[in-house]
């Protein structure tokens, strides 16, 4: 019965999924090609901005495309999975027929869709710097593939909590979003190694548990890439507690959310 039941869920953000993808889809003007088209443009701009500027090591800790595009790639997962949480569950009213379908399963789909588009993104990347190197640009796979489901998860935890809670604080969500927009682009590591920080700078950088995250997975690519101060250990707590509370807090305010949100559509 139990494993029954996850079988028709997952069936139903399966199709979810396909649902958000395929109206993504259509809505782009290069088809599923232009889904990629955004990440990858950014890596690119500010790969050619690092190179410009000469910010590259004349030894760096690593191919500095792998670096650039691991932080832009799981920042920009991060942040479009928690944004999308934060986003409330108006999404979901077209659903409100079917009862089978709640709005927690249409922000899973959307996080799936996010995570399938940027780990395409970054296979791509990783493709295409082993073709140039003739060596696989991965060290540890298992790890890289773990760490990128590690930001996923903490992610969506964050995204949800902000939702629910700042449902009744609203000043919760938009520092949440304001945060994720801003302080979180300049702190996750995208322009630079945590060992290159300063040993009295780093506590100031280390609470980010996003940083933890991106530093992590280039050392599964890397694993001579230096990572002082980085815990998995402290991500793990990020990714499950931020995600148990949000569907703690989610679960009970799940009616009340939809309440709302329908009075507001």
């Amino acid at each position: 019965m139990i494993f029954d039941s996850l079988r028709l869920q997952a069936q139903i953000i399966n199709a979810l999924a396909y649902r958000d993808q395929a109206e993504r889809i259509r809505k782009s003007p290069f088809g599923a090609v232009g889904l990629l088209v955004e990440p990858l443009l950014f890596v690119s701009m500010f790969l050619i901005l690092r190179v410009l500027v000469r910010i590259a090591a004349a030894a760096p800790l690593m191919n500095p495309v792998l670096q650039l595009a691991s932080g832009f790639i799981l920042f920009y997962l991060f942040s479009k999975i928690a944004l999308k949480a934060i986003s409330g569950v108006a999404r979901s009213q077209r659903f409100s027929e079917l009862r089978r379908i709640r709005p927690l399963d249409v922000l899973i789909a959307g996080a799936v869709v996010e995570f399938q588009i940027y780990g395409v993104c970054i296979v791509l990347v990783i493709l295409a710097v082993s073709i140039y190197q003739w060596q696989f640009a991965v060290a540890y796979p298992g790890s890289a593939v773990a760490m990128f489901i590690l930001v996923a998860l903490t992610s969506l935890g964050i995204g949800l909590s902000a939702l629910v809670v700042g449902h009744r604080l609203p000043v919760v969500k938009f520092a949440v979003n304001t945060l994720i927009r801003r302080l979180l682009f300049w702190t996750s590591g995208l322009f630079f190694s945590i060992a290159t920080i300063p040993d009295f700078a780093r506590p100031f950088l280390l609470w980010n548990p996003l940083l933890h995250g991106i530093e992590l997975f280039r050392h599964s690519l890397v694993p001579t890439y230096p990572i002082p101060g980085i815990s998995l250990g402290y991500l793990l707590i990020w990714a499950f507690v931020s995600l148990g509370f949000s569907l703690l807090v989610y679960g009970n305010n799940e009616q009340l959310l939809v309440a709302d949100e329908a009075a507001d559509v």
